[in-house]
């Protein structure tokens, strides 16, 4: 009977899955009840091994085993959702149509310049080929210059290798905050430049291959026009290679065979409290503004809290509202996901409550 109504409820999304937990569980109860009445009628047995009164549940074993079931069922929709999300992400055509006004507005201004060139070429192709052949000829000259524009535009597409459960999202986070394109593909596609086949991994042009989220946040911080000047450079080049090389450690440690095993934010350190007196200096790393030295830092921070739950920034209150600032931004919600943004920014609100 209970394999019964595991099954059955297993086969049901949602709500639907609640409910029918709630009338299974209601007609298993009734059944069980008479059953036991039934018996203590005919014959006294032994009240120690009978279940408990009260109902579903009290039964240890029972009561972890619909706990398992939910957390399964609840895991397998999420997965299909975070699916679609990501789906959506990297395909202009499935995304929704209100993600963001901006987006919407600019598309919209896109069009209307598309369709304006496109007739008046469409008229300009019809007078032509009206008077004479030799602007028919002309014509084809043109669109043949419009095909390679289009093969160099091409060539000079981003090509990302990532996955959601890697450390790529970070390099995603920042070619969505420049509203840059970008294509991004499987880890195990055939055409991944990174030596050692992992990821993050960037391939731009035809010769250009990256490896190292540090080393490709650099360089498309460089091609983004955000290293102008010889200063903005000097502190882009410490505070990502300080990421790498000196927060990493600290936000996880790894045993021998590289393998996370805790974090160093559960306790005070030196590096974290002279971040915290950085920036309760100023609110950026990079300046004025929101730049590849802040992705690099807080991409790294921002980590902690998903994969050690109930750690907490309470020491270092100006890292945890530079945390909130960062993770609150739309370019984030887009990398990592809306639902990890909401998670992130109500464990942060603990953390500066009252700071």
């Amino acid at each position: 009977l209970m394999l019964h109504f595991f099954s059955s409820s297993l086969s049901l999304p949602g709500n639907t899955m609640m409910m029918a937990s709630s009338s299974s569980y209601s007609s298993s109860s009734r059944s069980l009840s008479t059953t036991f009445m039934t018996m203590n009628n005919k014959k006294k047995t032994n009240t120690s091994t009978a279940p408990k009164k009260g109902g579903f549940g009290r039964w240890r074993t029972t009561r972890t085993i619909f706990q398992t079931t939910i957390m399964r069922a609840k895991m397998m929709m999420k997965a299909e959702m975070d699916d679609d999300l990501e789906s959506r992400r990297h395909h202009p055509q499935r995304r929704r149509k209100n993600i963001s006004a901006s987006f919407s507005t600019r598309a919209t201004k896109r069009s209307a310049s598309l369709s304006a060139s496109s007739s008046s070429e469409d008229e300009n192709t019809n007078t032509n080929y009206n008077n004479s052949s030799s602007s028919s000829s002309e014509n084809n000259t043109r669109n043949t210059d419009n095909n390679e524009n289009n093969n160099t535009t091409n060539n000079d597409e981003f090509i990302l290798y990532g996955s959601q459960g890697s450390r790529s999202p970070l390099i995603n986070w920042y070619l969505y905050e420049k509203e840059v394109q970008f294509e991004l593909k499987e880890p195990r596609d055939v055409s991944n430049p990174h030596p050692f086949g992992q990821v993050p991994a960037l391939r731009h042009k035809e010769n250009v291959e990256l490896f190292e989220s540090g080393a490709i946040l650099l360089y498309l911080a460089d091609k983004c026009g955000e290293l102008k000047s010889d200063e903005a450079k000097a502190n882009a080049y410490s505070w990502v290679l300080w990421a790498n090389a000196s927060l990493d450690p600290i936000c996880f440690k790894e045993d021998i065979n590289g393998r996370v095993i805790d974090t160093g934010i559960k306790n005070e350190t030196k590096g974290m409290r002279r971040l915290d007196d950085v920036l309760s200096k100023r609110e950026w790393l990079s300046g004025d503004q929101f730049g590849v030295a802040d992705v690099a830092v807080a991409a790294y921070l921002l980590y902690v809290p998903q994969f050690f739950q109930g750690v907490s920034f309470k020491r270092w209150p100006n890292v945890a509202k530079f945390m909130g600032r960062c993770c609150s931004r739309d370019s984030y919600a887009k990398a990592f996901g809306p639902r990890v943004q909401s998670y992130l920014i109500g464990e942060l609100m603990k953390d500066v409550d009252g700071n």
